[in-house]
C-alpha cells in the first residue's frame, strides 16, 4: 500500500467522456501501467458518466485499484463482464 499511497502522490486526474480514450461502456477509469506522462506526472483518467455515479467507497476502491496499476504494473486478468471472473475471485478465496 505504501507503494500505491507513494504514487498517487505525484499523479494527476482527468475526466473522458465515455468513448474517448479507453473510457468504454464497462468502465470507470484507467491509466497506463507504471507509465510517467508529461512532467513526471502520472494520469488517471476517471470515465464520464460511469466514475461519477459510483459511491464515495466504490470511487476510493477503483483509485486505489489505479494506484496499483502504476506503482506495482498490476494487469487486470478479468473483468467482472468476463465468465472468468468469478473463478478468479473462487480462487483467490480458497
Amino acid at each position: 500500500m505504501l507503494h500505491i499511497r507513494s504514487a498517487l502522490t505525484i499523479q494527476e486526474y482527468e475526466v473522458q467522456m465515455n468513448g474517448v480514450g479507453n473510457c468504454g461502456q464497462f468502465t470507470n477509469a484507467w491509466t497506463l501501467p507504471g507509465v510517467l506522462i508529461f512532467d513526471n506526472l502520472i494520469t488517471i483518467s476517471l470515465c464520464d458518466p460511469r466514475w461519477f455515479n459510483e459511491s464515495s467507497l466504490e470511487q476510493a476502491t477503483i483509485i486505489v485499484h489505479e494506484g496499483s496499476h502504476l506503482a506495482l504494473s498490476t494487469a487486470d486478468l478479468a473483468y467482472e463482464w468476463d465468465p472468468g471472473y468469478y473463478n478468479l475471485i473462487q480462487f483467490n478465496r480458497c
